[in-house]
């Protein structure tokens, strides 16, 4: 389902892997955030950690484990908006023709 830039559980390409809810802003060209569930197979299907988190410079994600189960993760990452991508191409533009 989606309302606007809101997405909610919709089943993503891997068979098991559901997008519980996202955000992607029309004047961006990346998604800003999202929210999935992941049923776990094979070696993957432990008890620890129970928490994972990993920050970056430009995005954050956690997740936390249901034990042998699955696995609910947070990501998000640094949009990209058309404004600026727009401004930044225009500018080397300006600089080629006065360069």
């Amino acid at each position: 389902m989606r309302v606007g830039g809101a997405t909610f559980f919709v089943r993503t390409s891997s068979r098991r892997r559901w997008l519980i809810a996202a955000w992607h802003s029309p004047h961006s060209l990346t998604w800003r955030w999202l929210i999935d569930f992941t049923l776990l197979e094979g070696d993957a299907r432990c008890a620890w950690p129970l928490f994972w988190k990993i920050p970056c410079k430009t995005s954050l994600q956690w997740g936390i484990r249901l034990p042998w189960l699955a696995m609910v993760s947070f990501h998000s990452q640094r949009p990209m908006w058309y404004r600026e991508m727009y401004m930044r191409l225009r500018d080397k533009q300006d600089q080629r023709r006065t360069g």
